[in-house]
């Protein structure tokens, strides 16, 4: 599973890169360079939501990343 996982983030990654790069000339060029950082800002943010609340039910030993809270905890650690 963890396999399968890390297989589609990549691929959307990549896409992410394919579609961004033209899509940021485009929205640069309808309403500014600042307009369209702030949409990919949303768009980050929204990918930041949808992972902290697919990994907030997982345990520690059952993944290997742990949980949001996990991974906070770590950083704050060192």
């Amino acid at each position: 599973m963890r396999s399968t996982s890390q297989g589609v983030s990549r691929a959307t990654g990549r896409l992410g890169g394919i579609v961004g790069v033209p899509l940021y000339g485009v929205l640069a060029g309808v309403g500014g360079p600042g307009a369209s950082l702030l949409f990919f800002a949303g768009t980050a943010l929204a990918g930041a939501a949808v992972s902290a609340v697919a990994v907030a039910g997982h345990s520690p030993g059952r993944s290997a990343g742990g949980s949001v809270r996990c991974i906070v905890r770590r950083m704050n650690e060192r």
